[in-house]
C-alpha cells in the first residue's frame, strides 16, 4: 500500500471508466466469459474492438470500435510498488458496453459538450471533434462528449446513436447546473 501524498477538500467525482449516471446501459449479449481480453491486455475506460470468432477483445483495431470497457474492479497492479492501475490482464472476461454514460480522461485536447467522440485505432483513447470530421488514426464512435473539459480533466461520454435510448445527460443537467458547478468544483475534475 502506498503512502498518502495529498489531501483534497472534496472527493474526486470518479475515476476514468466509471459509470457516470443511472441512465440505461446496453451491453453486448453473450454467455459467461463470452468476451476475453487479448494477449496484450487492455485498459478500462477505453474503447475496444472484438476479434477472433467474436471473443477476443483489444484496445486497438480498424473502423468503428465495438464498444467501451467500463471500470469494474477487474484491473491488476502489475507494476512493482504501483499505486493503481486500469490495466486488465490477458484472459480476463470483460463486459463490453455499446451504450451508456461513462467518465473518461480527456487526454488529447480540449473537448466541448456535444462534440463527437473518436477512438484511437492504436490504443482506444478518446479524442473529440465535430461530427463528420476525419481524424487520421481515429474512428468515429456512437458516443458524444457530454461535459466540456480541458486537457487531463475528467469528462463524460454518452450515447449519440438514434437507435440508442440513453439521452445525453448534458442537455438538462448541464443547462441547469453545469457552468456554475464546474467553476466551483474545478479542482476535483482534474486527476
Amino acid at each position: 500500500m502506498s503512502f498518502q501524498t495529498e489531501i483534497n477538500i472534496q472527493q474526486a467525482p470518479a475515476v476514468t471508466g466509471d459509470i457516470a449516471t443511472d441512465n440505461p446501459r446496453i451491453t453486448y449479449p453473450g454467455v459467461e466469459d463470452a468476451y476475453i481480453v487479448g494477449t496484450d491486455g487492455i485498459y478500462a475506460g477505453r474503447f475496444v474492438w472484438i476479434y477472433e470468432n467474436g471473443r477476443i477483445v483489444n484496445n486497438f483495431g480498424e473502423g468503428k470500435p465495438d464498444g467501451f470497457v467500463a471500470r469494474e474492479q477487474l484491473a491488476v497492479i502489475n507494476e512493482y510498488l504501483g499505486k493503481s492501475s486500469l490495466f486488465i490482464a490477458s484472459g480476463t472476461a470483460v463486459t463490453i458496453f455499446k451504450c451508456g454514460d461513462f467518465f473518461v480522461k480527456n487526454e488529447n485536447e480540449n473537448s466541448v459538450s456535444r462534440q463527437k467522440c473518436f477512438a484511437s485505432n492504436l490504443n482506444g483513447t478518446i479524442k473529440s471533434a465535430s461530427t463528420g470530421v476525419i481524424i487520421p488514426g481515429f474512428s468515429e464512435t456512437d458516443f458524444n462528449i457530454a461535459i466540456t473539459a480541458d486537457i487531463n480533466e475528467l469528462t463524460v461520454i454518452t450515447c449519440s446513436s438514434a437507435s440508442n435510448p440513453t439521452p445525453p445527460i448534458s442537455e438538462a443537467w448541464y443547462d441547469e447546473f453545469g457552468d456554475e458547478w464546474a467553476d466551483e468544483n474545478e479542482d476535483i475534475w482534474t486527476t
